[in-house]
C-alpha cells in the first residue's frame, strides 16, 4: 500500500501541488463567508421533556431572556440633571431600530381609578421631563409609593436602579444583535455617562451572549497567531533551517483555510468550540511535520540519498502518523454521539480536518523537499543534540536498570490520583467560563447584589380549565408560591398576575401603598368590575405577559442568581413538595422552565454524555490499535501509560477545585487521542526493530526508544506549548482546557518514555508474541523499499552529500 502511495506522491509532484492549490483557492473563497453563531447553544435534544416544556412556554408567552439590563447606583439619581439625562437616555433607546421596549424609573406606569367609566386607566407616572427639583421630589415620592416596581426597577435602600431594554425577537439571534448593543452602549455614553461620573453596569442574556461572541472572534485571531509563532519558533530551534520551518508552516496555513472552508460547506458557524480548531490543527500539523522531518534527516544521515530518504519517510513513518492522526480524530469524533449540536459540529469539523492535515503533511512534505537541495550537515546536527542525547541516555539508563523506581513512583502517583478523583465535583453555571475579574462577571455580581440576579427563571401554572386563573383562590395560591420563592436568597422579586391584582387594589384605593395586597372576597367584586374588559386587543395587552388567551395558563417570572447545577437541583428538589402542597397535582400542572433551567439541565445531560463519549473513545482507540498490533496484551500495555495521565489530570482537577463541567470534561477525549500518538510511534518502531534484531526484545526496546525519543520529545514540547496558549483565554473553560491538556500531555510523554518501555522489558516474551509481529491489518510494509527508478525523478535529485 505505502509503496504505491510513494509513487503517487513523488511521481506526480506537480499535479499534486496544482490539485491542492485549486482546492485551497476554493476553500479560501468559501472561508470568506464564515460567520459567528449568535444563537444560544442548545444542550438538550429536542425530545427531552425539559426542552419540550420550554418550547411550550415560548409558544404561549414568547421568548424569555431577551432583555438587556443597564444598571446604576448613585445618590444623585433624583437630582434634576442626572434624572433628566436618564429620562433622555430612556427615550433615545426606545428609538433604536431593533429595540421593542424600554422600561425604567422614568418610563413606568400606574393604574388610575376612573369612576365615571368604572375602569382603571393605564397611565404613565412621568408625562414629561420635570423642570424643577421640587417637581422631581414629588415624582420620587410617587415612584417609591409603587411597590409593584420595588426590587424590579429600583432598590430604595441602596439608591440603585436598572433599565430594561427588550430586543425584538427576530434581531435577538442575528448578527444585528451585536450592532444594536454597540449602539445602545454608545448612546448610554453620549446621553448619560459623559455627563456624570457614574459607573454603568450591563448584563442580561443578550448582552452576555454578544460579549462572548466578540471575545470568540478576537481570541480566534490571537490563538492562530500565537500557535503559528510558537510552532515556527520551535521548528527553527529544532531543525536550525528556514526551509524546515517555512514549509511546515505553509502546510498548516493551508490546513486552517480548509478548516474554515469546511465549516462553511457543512453549513455551520463559528462557536466557542469550533473557534479553537484552527490553532489546534496548527499544533497537530506541526507535530506531524516534526516526525516526518526527523525521519527524513535520520534516513538521509544514514545513506545520503535524498529521494530514498523521502520515500522511506512515507513508508516507515506515514503508517504510524496515519494511525496517530486516526486515534486523535477518534478522540474528537467521540463528541458526535453526545446528541449536543455544539459538540457534534465540533467533533465533525475537527475529526475531518485532522485527517486532512495528515494527508496534506504526508503529501506536501516529501513533495516540497524533493524540489529542495539535500539537508546540510548543520540541518541534521539536531540528531546529535547533546542535551537531547544526554536526556535519552538517562531515560535508557532508568528503563534498563531502575525499573523498580519507575514502578514505585508510578504506583504512588496512581494512589494519589485515585484519591484526587474522589474529590471531583460536577457543576455548571450559565456564565461559568467568564473569569471573576472580567467586567462582564463583575456587572453580573452588581445585579445580583442590588436586585438578586437577572437570569430568567419561569414557573408555568396550568389550571386545566378555561378562566381558571381569574379565580381568587388560584391567585392566592400564586401569592403563596411567590412568598415561598422569596424565602430563597437565590431568587429576585417574582412577578405574576397576583402582583397585577395587588396593583389594581392599590389603584382602587387611590394609590395608597398600604393597600398593595390581594383583595378579600368582598373587595374582589368591586375591584374586578374596574379591571379591563378582556375582549379588546388593546386592553388584553396588559395581561398578555401573564396569561394565555384562554386564561387557563399563567406564569411566575423570577430572576435568579448565577447559581450552578448542584444548587438549582437542590432548590428544585426542595421546592417541588412545597409547590405540590400549594397546587394539588391532580388539579394543577406546575412546571419550572426558562432559559436558566434548560441550560442547567443541559449541563448535567451533557456531562453524562461526554463521559459516555470518553468511554467510547477509549474502546475505539483500543480497537484501532488491536487491528494493527493484533496482540490484545500489547494493546492493554500500551493503554496503561496513556490512561494514567487522564487519572492524574482528573486528580489535579479534584485537588485544585476545577469542577467537572462541559468545558472541562471534553479535554479527556482530546488528550487521550493525542497522547496515545507517542505509544503508537514507539510500538511501530519497536516492531520494526524486532525484525532487525531477530526478536531480541531488549535491543529492540532500547533502539526504538532512541530512534523515536527525539520526535517524542520535540513533538511533546510543541504540543505542550501549543495547548498552553489557551491558558491566555478569557473563557475559564478554554483556559482550563489549555492548562489541563498541557499537563496531560506532559505526563503522557513521561509515561511513554519511562513506563511503556519498562513494561515491555519486564514482561518481555509474555506480551511480545507472534501475533504482535504479524499484524492482522497489514499496512506496515516497512522493510520493503521502492525502486527509485520507478519514480522517474532526475538523477541529480536523488543523491546528495551530507
Amino acid at each position: 500500500m505505502w509503496k504505491y502511495l510513494v509513487r503517487f506522491i513523488l511521481r506526480y509532484r506537480i499535479a499534486n501541488i496544482i490539485v491542492i492549490g485549486i482546492i485551497t483557492a476554493f476553500m479560501a473563497n468559501k472561508a470568506t463567508d464564515v460567520e459567528l453563531t449568535y444563537q444560544m447553544a442548545r444542550m438538550l435534544p429536542s425530545t427531552d421533556p425539559t426542552s419540550i416544556e420550554y418550547k411550550e412556554f415560548k409558544k404561549t408567552f414568547g421568548q424569555d431572556g431577551s432583555v438587556i439590563f443597564i444598571g446604576i447606583k448613585t445618590d444623585q439619581l433624583f437630582e434634576l440633571d442626572v434624572f433628566n439625562h436618564w429620562y433622555e437616555l430612556t427615550r433615545e433607546l426606545r428609538d433604536v431600530n431593533g429595540v421593542q421596549e424600554v422600561v425604567s424609573i422614568t418610563r413606568l406606569y400606574s393604574l388610575k381609578r376612573n369612576d365615571s367609566l368604572r375602569k382603571f386607566n393605564f397611565m404613565p407616572v412621568i408625562k414629561s421631563q420635570p423642570e424643577t427639583q421640587y417637581e422631581l421630589d414629588s415624582l420620587k415620592k410617587e415612584i417609591y409609593a409603587l411597590p409593584f416596581y420595588e426590587g424590579l426597577l429600583f432598590n430604595k435602600e441602596s439608591n440603585s436602579t436598572l433599565m430594561g431594554v427588550t430586543l425584538e425577537e427576530e434581531k435577538l439571534n442575528s448578527k444585528q444583535r451585536g450592532e444594536i448593543i454597540d449602539i445602545i452602549k454608545d448612546k448610554v455614553h453620549n446621553e448619560f455617562s459623559r455627563h456624570h461620573d457614574i459607573d454603568v453596569h450591563y448584563s442580561g442574556l443578550p448582552f452576555i451572549r454578544t460579549v462572548t461572541s466578540q471575545k470568540i472572534k478576537s481570541e480566534l485571531k490571537l490563538f492562530i497567531l500565537l500557535a503559528m509563532a510558537i510552532a515556527s519558533l520551535a521548528l527553527l530551534l529544532f531543525f536550525r533551517s528556514f526551509k524546515a520551518m517555512f514549509f511546515p508552516m505553509l502546510i498548516v496555513v493551508i490546513s486552517v483555510i480548509w478548516v474554515l472552508g469546511t465549516v462553511v460547506l457543512l453549513g455551520y458557524k463559528i462557536t466557542i468550540l469550533t473557534g479553537i480548531i484552527p490553532p489546534l490543527l496548527i499544533i497537530i500539523g506541526v507535530e506531524n511535520c516534526i516526525f516526518l522531518l526527523n525521519k527524513y534527516h535520520h534516513e538521509y544521515k544514514t545513506h545520503g540519498n535524498k529521494i530514498k530518504a523521502l520515500s522511506r519517510v512515507v513508508q516507515r513513518v506515514g503508517n504510524a502518523i496515519f494511525l496517530t492522526n486516526l486515534t486523535t480524530a477518534t478522540g474528537f469524533a467521540a463528541f458526535i454521539v453526545t446528541g449536543n449540536r455544539l459538540l457534534t459540529e465540533f467533533g465533525i469539523v475537527a475529526s475531518i480536518n485532522i485527517m486532512v492535515v495528515f494527508a496534506l503533511s504526508l503529501i506536501l512534505i516529501p513533495v516540497f523537499f524533493s524540489f529542495l537541495a539535500p539537508p546540510q550537515e548543520r540541518h541534521i546536527r539536531h540528531l546529535d543534540n547533546k542535551n537531547t542525547v544526554a536526556m535519552l541516555n538517562r531515560v535508557v539508563h532508568m528503563v534498563y536498570n531502575h525499573r523498580r523506581i519507575i514502578y514505585s513512583v508510578t504506583g504512588i502517583l496512581l494512589i494519589a490520583g485515585v484519591f484526587g478523583v474522589t474529590r471531583l465535583k460536577t457543576t455548571g453555571n450559565i456564565v461559568d467560563d467568564i473569569p471573576k475579574k472580567d467586567r462582564l462577571y463583575q456587572d453580573l455580581v452588581f445585579f445580583e447584589k442590588e436586585f438578586k440576579g437577572i437570569l430568567p427563571l419561569e414557573i408555568t401554572i396550568d389550571t386545566k380549565k378555561k378562566r381558571g386563573i381569574m379565580q381568587l383562590s388560584t391567585i392566592r395560591k400564586i401569592e403563596r408560591l411567590q412568598d415561598t420563592l422569596k424565602t430563597y436568597p437565590e431568587f429576585a422579586q417574582p412577578l405574576s398576575i397576583a402582583e397585577l391584582v395587588k396593583f389594581s387594589k392599590q389603584a382602587f384605593f387611590r394609590g395608597n401603598p398600604d393597600m398593595y395586597s390581594l383583595p378579600n372576597r368582598h373587595e374582589k367584586n368591586f375591584i374586578m368590575s374596574y379591571m379591563p374588559k378582556l375582549e379588546g386587543q388593546q386592553n388584553r395587552s396588559i395581561l398578555d405577559n401573564f396569561v394565555d388567551s384562554t386564561l387557563q395558563k399563567t406564569r411566575i417570572s423570577a430572576q435568579m442568581k448565577n447559581i450552578g447545577t448542584t444548587e438549582i437541583e437542590r432548590i428544585k428538589n426542595d421546592l417541588r413538595p412545597k409547590i405540590d402542597s400549594i397546587f394539588n397535582p391532580s388539579k394543577y400542572d406546575v412546571k419550572l422552565t426558562g432559559t436558566s433551567v434548560v441550560f442547567l439541565k443541559g449541563t448535567t445531560y451533557l456531562v453524562n454524555n461526554l463521559l459516555m463519549s470518553l468511554a467510547l473513545a477509549i474502546v475505539v482507540i483500543a480497537l484501532l490499535m488491536a487491528a494493527l498490533f493484533t496482540s490484545i496484551k500489547m494493546v492493554g500495555i500500551s493503554l496503561i501509560p496513556n490512561i494514567l495521565p487522564l487519572v492524574l489530570t482528573a486528580a489535579l482537577m479534584g485537588y485544585t477545585g476545577i469542577t467537572i463541567k462541559p468545558s472541562t470534561i471534553l479535554i479527556f477525549s482530546i488528550a487521550l487521542g493525542i497522547s496515545v500518538d507517542n505509544a503508537i510511534h514507539f510500538l511501530s518502531r519497536y516492531r520494526l526493530q524486532l525484525r532487525h534484531t531477530q526478536f531480541n526484545i531488549k535491543e529492540s526496546v532500547i533502539a526504538a526508544l532512541r530512534e523515536t525519543g527525539f520526535s517524542m520529545i520535540y513533538s511533546s514540547i510543541v504540543l505542550f506549548l501549543g495547548f498552553a496558549i489557551f491558558t491566555l483565554s478569557t473563557f475559564g473553560g478554554i483556559e482550563a482546557m489549555g492548562f489541563l491538556i498541557s499537563f496531560t500531555l506532559l505526563v503522557a510523554v513521561l509515561c511513554n518514555l519511562f513506563v511503556l518501555p519498562s513494561l515491555l522489558l519486564s514482561l518481555d516474551k509474555r506480551i511480545t508474541t507472534k501475533a504482535f509481529r504479524e499484524p492482522y491489518l497489514v499496512i506496515f510494509d516497512e522493510v520493503e523499499d521502492i525502486d527509485l527508478e520507478e519514480l522517474e525523478i532526475e538523477e541529480g535529485d536523488t543523491r546528495g552529500s551530507a
